[in-house]
């Protein structure tokens, strides 16, 4: 935007805020049905290569809560929980076996293409290329149009 507009732009006064729009989407059913298709997709991708693909419910609930906290700690530097995550991974993960993870942020909806982007990256295609789990967490921005 040029100078022009930007300042055409009306501005609140001081002490005052601009005001926030709520959501305009159901977060935990558009993670529903993000996660559904990321599942499809990555069955999919992996019966192409001759991999069988189980998703394992009380592993993903069972890390829900403890990457929260983990993300927490990413995004504002809070450690509350964080060894919860790494004590549910010790739990969860088999003598011989290895956790793999690998953090993204999307600024989309689009599953498909959310998918693509990870089968087109190396680490994150070694990780659908073995045994995985899956958790999504949906943030909605609600200044940003969907």
């Amino acid at each position: 935007m040029d100078t022009a507009s930007l300042a055409a732009l009306p501005r609140p006064g001081p002490g005052r805020l601009l005001p926030l729009r709520p959501p305009t989407i159901d977060a935990a059913a558009e993670a529903e049905r993000i996660e559904g298709i990321l599942r499809t997709e990555i069955a999919t991708w992996r019966a192409e290569y001759g991999l069988k693909t189980s998703f394992d419910e009380g592993l993903s609930y069972g890390f829900s809560t403890a990457l929260e906290a983990y993300e927490l700690e990413r995004k504002h530097g809070v450690s509350f929980g964080l060894s919860d995550f790494d004590d549910a991974v010790r739990r969860a993960v088999p003598l011989g076996h290895v956790f793999k993870g690998y953090p993204t942020c999307f600024g989309h909806r689009h599953a498909k293409r959310m998918f693509q982007s990870l089968a087109d990256g190396d680490v994150p295609r070694a990780i659908l290329a073995a045994q995985v789990g899956s958790t999504l967490t949906l943030n909605p921005n609600p200044q940003r149009p969907s």
